[in-house]
């Protein structure tokens, strides 16, 4: 299909015409990514108005030892590189146990770790993180920080042990620009004879298996779901399920069947998860298979992912995405005060989810739709997160205690609506209380109107602000008279 993801071989093509388009030794490829066609093409292609649009692939790609970044479009139909374009002030991609050999093997990082005991550099462990491209250090160009962990041995936990000190790195160079501890003038921290590890094999004695029952999902007259390649038909939903190195799972063409008006309906041209707001890096880079058996329940159907390694070559994660059905609790109920009769049926929801783990915390995404038509996204983190210990002037009083950093978590969701069709009107739905009557109040009505700016449309729960997609004048009306 037009918009099905790129195979192991497209990826492959992409590549080796990159290569000879810059005929470059030194080029490493962050992602590699079905470049979608334009929405007016895909759209005269399905009403059979079109013929299909070429494939074609976006690739980011970083040039080694310059920090360079690019981004190209390939035409695998005529197999040409269509597009070339230089960025300026990107950070560039960082291979972790590249800068972990660098730092472990620079004299300032080796003489702050025997200060405090450390001779084995191996038990020493570094995290990279994004900063920003403004001014540090004296040099005014992307720089990583580097988090320095230690741990006695392969089964114990680094971020129970943080090390006192910072890096400031540049990846793409493998220079360590800066070493230095967090407060001049202190004592570090000493590291810790004992090992520590959460995991439930380590803590045996701590767990109460008991109290908790193992629980299943059975279907035994098998799922409501049909999967044709990545076309996926729930009940009375179709959608193609894809997938890309930039946003993880991608939901297109999302429509329902109207049994009323006997026509398929769209609802969503698009929905992803189009970035993770830290920094880190794009959602479906850092995808995995599932490892164990809780990651993904019931009666389960998967599909793969291909990405790409920085050296151009496809990358075959098994099972990324897991589709499923879950009880949602009743859809409705009600009983008849009268003769006592009762009507209940039940809800279901269709879920839709990948995992991603980006060093010490994971991310998993659920696409969730259900029976009443809605749709709702998930995020759920999980891990651990990253540790430093509290300043103590003066002293090591908190040793023992350590303490995770403050930052926010912010998910960029991406949402292409297409409600019963492309045109659409948008309103903004306030509350308005009547007669001057306060909060809390029933003499409320709803006032609609068009926001004039962005800024206008920002949530309120005071007034219940809510946006809506109107459809305008002259469409098909609903059974009530008004307008979808």
């Amino acid at each position: 299909m037009v918009i099905d993801p790129l195979t192991a071989q497209e990826i492959i093509v992409t590549a080796a015409l990159i290569h000879d388009y810059v005929t470059l030794d030194n080029l490493k490829f962050n992602c590699i990514a079905l470049h979608e066609p334009r929405r007016c093409e895909y759209t005269a292609f399905c009403d059979g108005t079109a013929s299909p649009p070429d494939r074609r692939a976006f690739s980011s790609v970083l040039r080694d030892g310059t920090g360079q970044v690019s981004e190209a479009v390939v035409n695998l139909r005529s197999m040409q590189v269509e597009s070339w374009k230089d960025l300026q002030n990107v950070l560039p991609v960082c291979e972790n146990s590249r800068m972990e050999d660098v730092a472990r093997t620079n004299p300032q990082v080796i003489k702050l770790c025997r200060e405090i005991g450390i001779e084995d550099m191996s038990k020493v462990y570094f995290d990279i993180w994004a900063t920003s491209i403004k001014d540090r250090s004296g040099l005014n160009r992307p720089l990583q920080r580097v988090l320095p962990y230690y741990r006695l041995s392969t089964c114990d936990n680094q971020y129970a042990y943080p090390l006192d000190f910072h890096i400031m790195a540049h990846c793409d160079t493998n220079e360590i620009v800066s070493v230095g501890v967090r407060h001049p003038g202190d004592k570090q921290m000493p590291i810790s004879l004992e090992e520590y590890n959460p995991s439930p094999q380590y803590l045996e004695g701590s767990y109460c298996r008991h109290r908790s029952k193992h629980s299943g999902i059975t279907e035994p007259s098998d799922t409501s779901f049909q999967a044709d390649g990545n076309e996926i038909t729930w009940v009375a939903l179709k959608m193609h399920v894809g997938f890309n190195d930039r946003e993880g799972v991608v939901l297109s063409d999302i429509r329902i069947d109207d049994p009323c008006e006997q026509r398929e309906k769209m609802l969503f041209n698009r929905i992803s998860v189009a970035d993770i707001t830290m920094p880190h890096r794009s959602p479906g880079s850092m995808a995995h298979s599932p490892r164990t058996k809780y990651d993904c329940v019931g009666a389960i159907h998967s599909l793969d992912a291909v990405t790409v390694t920085t050296k151009g070559e496809p990358l075959l994660i098994k099972n990324a995405i897991c589709i499923h059905e879950e009880d949602n609790g009743p859809l409705y109920k009600h009983t008849n005060t009268r003769d006592h009769s009762v009507v209940s049926t039940r809800h279901r929801k269709l879920v839709i989810s990948d995992i991603v783990t980006i060093a010490n915390l994971d991310y998993a995404f659920y696409h969730i739709f259900t029976l009443d038509g809605m749709y709702k996204l998930e995020a759920k983190l999980a891990g651990t997160p990253t540790t430093s210990w509290p300043h103590q002037p003066g002293g090591l009083d908190g040793l023992g205690t350590t303490e995770p950093h403050n930052h926010p978590h912010i998910f960029c969701p991406r949402v292409d609506p297409a409600i019963d069709g492309p045109h659409k009107n948008i309103v903004q739905n306030n509350i308005i209380f009547l007669d001057g009557s306060a909060p809390g109040s029933k003499l409320v009505n709803t006032k609609k109107a068009p926001p004039l700016a962005s800024s206008h449309c920002a949530t309120s729960l005071k007034a219940n602000k809510q946006i809506s997609l109107k459809k305008p004048s002259g469409s098909l009306p609903t059974k009530t008279g008004r307008s979808i």
